[in-house]
């Protein structure tokens, strides 16, 4: 027959040592109504001391970074985040983290900010500003623009269709273009184009 006192004394010691690198919790089990079985579950304790250091190291850190980066960019290329390639960090005036999305500067939120500076103290490396190449620039710049299709049809009359460009993928330092057309329907182009031939191209300017 289970004493509950007796198994808490001996759970509150073990959870009390400091020499014990685990700490456990119980659950009874009845049969009718009496207990007739006891699981342990077993949970590693944290290293306080080990995690207060840890949290000291990256504050100390930190601060050196603002301090160093205050109204300059920090990094871009954060996509293991999810962020876009050229989604540029900077830190404000005020030493507050904030994002430039081609040309929108706003302040990150705090839980935002805070996973933003853990993942940057884990990975010190991506504290750079990568160069965009030119098929960042095309996704960057360049999606979502229109071009106008002039065609003639057998009866003589000018048709003019409206494209936009979706998307781009490199091939031999040339791009194929991914197209939309008016009705929805998609394809990619047949020919591919030089860096400067699209930046050449005849876009409608955006209303």
């Amino acid at each position: 027959m289970f004493k509950k006192y007796v198994i808490d004394m001996a759970v509150n010691e073990i959870n009390e040592s400091e020499n014990i690198p685990f700490s456990i919790t119980y659950e009874l089990e009845k049969k009718g109504r009496v207990f007739s079985e006891i699981k342990f579950i077993v949970h590693k304790k944290e290293n306080t001391e080990q995690t207060g250091e840890k949290q000291k190291n990256f504050y100390r850190w930190k601060n050196l970074i603002v301090k160093k980066y205050k109204e300059q960019p920090l990094c871009n290329n954060l996509t293991e985040l999810k962020y876009l390639k050229w989604t540029l960090f900077f830190i404000d005036k005020n030493g507050f983290l904030g994002k430039d999305v081609e040309g929108n500067r706003t302040i990150l939120e705090k839980e935002e900010a805070f996973k933003l500076w853990e993942f940057l103290f884990e990975n010190p490396k991506k504290i750079e500003i990568v160069p965009l190449t030119q098929l960042d620039i095309l996704r960057k710049d360049f999606r979502g623009k229109k071009i106008e299709q002039i065609s003639t049809t057998a009866l003589g009359s000018r048709m003019v269709t409206i494209l936009e460009l979706k998307e781009f993928k490199e091939e031999d330092e040339r791009f194929f273009i991914e197209i939309e057309q008016e009705d929805g329907n998609r394809f990619w182009t047949q020919k591919s184009f030089g860096f400067d031939e699209i930046l050449g191209m005849g876009f409608l300017d955006e209303k």
